[in-house]
């Protein structure tokens, strides 16, 4: 396996990580300075589901949105108001350890498939180009809608690799396993998926893979 081919997953994975754990400790802070104080229970909330609610049916990742004076939640609206930059950094906030576990497990997959293939474009290179198309056509859709999540990139990369890995050796079975997960990733098991991000990105990565098989 050529280690530099699949160099990215690990980079993703670990801004995954940092950004989470950055989040949870910052919530973990905002949580001590609420009525009542820290207790287990509320470290434990905060560390497994920021978007739990822990004051006002305000979420650590919404009072962290408005607190911090920078918004980094993707919400429509906002990218109105001259935010723009949610587009990229709602890709790297998850919001939950449900979230984060699926999407790092999926960046896995992605690099055991990736392995056997021919390097073209570099895996975070086509993560976000997917995931930036994929969260403005979330903005467009839904602009009062708080987004966050990496399932637009992901889906972008998996869509490509997979689609690559039939056209290049006739195997079918990553373009099952895509559709699958496209069904799977529909059902709101914890939280409300980005059926748009998902869609779009998966899109987004067909075309790119017929686009360079020309």
């Amino acid at each position: 396996m050529n280690v530099v081919k699949v160099f990215d997953v690990y980079v993703l994975m670990f801004l995954f990580i940092t950004v989470y754990v950055t989040l949870a400790i910052y919530g973990v802070f905002l949580a001590s300075n609420i009525d009542g104080g820290l207790n287990v229970f509320n470290v434990i909330n905060v560390l497994v589901r920021l978007d739990s609610p822990i004051k006002n049916d305000l979420s650590i990742l919404l009072m962290t949105h408005h607190t911090l004076g920078i918004p980094i939640m993707l919400r429509g609206y906002d990218l109105l108001e001259g935010f723009v930059w949610e587009l990229l950094t709602s890709l790297f906030i998850h919001a939950n350890l449900y979230h984060l576990f699926f999407n790092c497990l999926a960046l896995l997959i992605i690099r055991s498939i990736y392995s056997v293939l021919e390097p073209r474009y570099g895996i975070t290179k086509v993560f976000l180009v997917g995931g930036l198309f994929s969260n403005l056509c979330f903005a467009i859709t839904s602009p009062d809608t708080y987004s966050v999540g990496a399932s637009g990139g992901i889906f972008t990369v998996f869509a490509w690799i997979a689609l690559r890995n039939y056209l290049e050796r006739g195997d079918n079975v990553p373009l099952i396993l895509l559709i699958v997960t496209l069904l799977l990733s529909s059902i709101p098991i914890v939280g409300s998926p980005n059926v748009v991000a998902h869609l779009v990105g998966s899109l987004i990565g067909f075309s790119i893979a017929i686009y360079r098989r020309r």
